[in-house]
């Protein structure tokens, strides 16, 4: 089972078609990540290839946690 630590490689399902978003955090910096949902997951991807695959797939459960931990400083350099 995928984790954040180890998530699934969603490479089999095309990235396009898709309504991708960034943080506003983002704005004007290059080096972010989009999300998009599909029916049963949220896909992330790196801004600066927005054309290619693969994306990485996490259950909204595993999103959720991920956006916890931030919140919380969990991944604060």
């Amino acid at each position: 089972m995928p984790t954040l630590e180890n998530p699934r490689n969603n490479s089999e399902q095309p990235a396009h078609g898709l309504r991708w978003r960034k943080s506003r955090a983002c704005d004007g910096n290059e080096s972010c990540v989009e999300t998009a949902r599909r029916p049963d997951t949220i896909v992330v991807r790196d801004n600066a290839a927005p054309g290619t695959d693969p994306v990485l797939d996490f259950s909204p459960r595993e999103w959720e946690a991920f956006l916890q931990k931030t919140k919380r400083g969990a991944y604060d350099l």
